[in-house]
């Protein structure tokens, strides 16, 4: 998830999603890395090839939040226990990255058509988003 966080994939999750949090981001990031390994690495070298395998019908589907319980359950049914799991998670440092937010749907076009194109929903950005 670490590779995951840098500024790219934070406006992804917004066009893709309408709205970014610092949980709905971890989620995001989290459902990436359950995609499998050539959606990871493919997203990870272009983040709008998301674009390429992700329907616009199925973004309410982007949850990741149930990444780590499924680890845990893992881990549990290994034998292990809560805590052991806890002390070998080598957590990412906190994300600090520069951001250039964009000011409209146009600067957003600029730097990632493709995602713009296939997820752009004006209409539930200002539902999820109000002044």
């Amino acid at each position: 998830m670490s590779e995951l966080g840098s500024f790219d994939f934070l406006a992804a999750q917004y066009i893709i999603q309408s709205h970014v949090s610092d949980d709905s981001f971890e989620d995001f990031r989290a459902w990436l890395c359950m995609q499998g390994k050539e959606r990871f690495e493919a997203a990870s070298s272009d983040v709008s090839s998301i674009a390429d395998w992700l329907k616009r019908d199925d973004v309410d589907s982007v949850d990741g939040g149930e990444y780590v319980t499924l680890c845990l359950n893992a881990f549990r049914k290994a034998g292990g226990t809560e805590d052991d799991f806890y002390d070998q998670i080598e957590f990412a440092d906190e994300i600090d990255f520069e951001m250039e937010w964009p000011d409209d749907k146009k600067g957003f076009e600029k730097r990632w058509p493709r995602l713009v194109k296939a997820f752009w929903n004006q209409e539930r950005i200002d539902e999820l988003n109000p002044e």
